[in-house]
């Protein structure tokens, strides 16, 4: 929910519905200590490693990272 809440994103195209669908993103635990990030629309060729502790701070803003 929390990257649906700032889309758009810069070089997103505005005129695709799945820009504001919600499936963009895919998020994966890697092991114990971070989750993976999938970007499905921009097939980015790496992934956005996230440390967990960050995810499970209800004030980290992925946005401002």
């Amino acid at each position: 929910q929390m990257l649906v809440a700032f889309t758009p994103y810069l070089g997103d195209d505005l005129s695709k519905k799945e820009t504001f669908s919600g499936q963009q993103f895919n998020i994966c635990e890697t092991g114990d200590t971070h989750h993976c990030i999938i970007d499905k629309v921009h097939h980015a060729e790496e992934n956005v490693l996230v440390p967990s502790d960050l995810l499970r701070n209800p004030s980290f803003y992925f946005s401002d990272w």
